[in-house]
């Protein structure tokens, strides 16, 4: 990284609060009875977020040999608090259209992006940590990342959930799991000590864990995938993390009575690992 751009993005994160402020007077009615201004609830969704970072995006080279960088904000939420979940998909909701604006008029003659990350609050820094108020939090056990992602190439139907494409297993699941309102994380990647695993869903309750697999016949029937499952279900017991298989059968037939086992053990009323 260049000097300049160094200097940059050291800029950038000393303007983060001044963003902040500014969202809370950019005020945009609605028209409706009622409506919260825009600018302000952004703001409040702001507020859970537990970091923010400046970092240079990516760079590019033209034929002259001179380099240019493109700057951008990573908004970071706990994906272990439900506050914190819904305020990130307020802030993706607007990130395009009115947060971006905002970075742009501070920051005029500069290419900036937002990303809007629901990770665990123990996720390493990657960019130049913008000063906000409060302490840092402690980090977590388990570095989780639920970042919804492009819809997959798939053998199977995909159906769209929120913003998330799930398999027709997880769907009644997924609708079952959200009735109880507990928090959980979809389809997350959890950091392991060799390799990363991406779970169905990750549930979380009074400081615990509990993985959710759903296991399709066609994914789950050959040995090598047998093994990699029993390998994650030990990297988790490890760390007192219980995991809960349900067939697809099982799921299809009855989806709630899978989830009330779940709530169950969350509950307290069968024993934990």
């Amino acid at each position: 990284m260049t000097e300049v751009a160094d200097e940059t993005v050291v800029e950038m994160a000393y303007r983060w609060a001044d963003i902040e402020d500014e969202m809370k007077n950019w005020v945009r009615h609605l028209g409706k009875p009622n409506e919260e201004p825009v600018g302000r609830g952004i703001a409040e969704a702001l507020s859970h977020a537990f970091r923010v970072e400046a970092m240079v995006v990516e760079s590019d080279v033209d034929i002259d040999g001179d380099v240019y960088f493109s700057y951008g904000y990573r908004i970071l939420f706990d994906v272990e608090d439900r506050k914190a979940r819904a305020a990130a998909q307020a802030v993706r909701d607007e990130a395009d259209r009115m947060l971006a604006k905002v970075i742009a008029t501070a920051f005029s003659g500069v290419t900036h992006s937002v990303e809007v990350r629901v990770v665990s609050i123990g996720t390493p820094a990657q960019g130049q940590v913008c000063g906000r108020p409060g302490q840092p939090p402690p980090k977590r056990h388990i570095d989780v990342s639920d970042v919804p992602a492009d819809k997959p190439d798939s053998n199977v139907p995909l159906t769209q959930r929120d913003q998330y494409w799930l398999t027709p297993i997880e769907v009644p699941f997924y609708d079952a799991l959200r009735e109880t309102g507990l928090v959980f994380a979809v389809q997350p990647w959890v950091q392991g000590t060799d390799s990363r695993f991406r779970l169905d869903f990750l549930v979380f309750y009074d400081g615990g864990m509990v993985a959710v697999e759903l296991d399709g016949h066609e994914t789950h029937r050959s040995k090598e995938q047998r093994m990699r499952d029993a390998k994650r279900d030990r990297w988790f017991a490890a760390r007192k993390v219980r995991t809960l298989r349900w067939t697809g059968s099982e799921v299809t037939r009855n989806p709630q009575e899978c989830v009330r086992e779940l709530l169950e053990i969350v509950r307290g009323r069968q024993s934990r690992v």
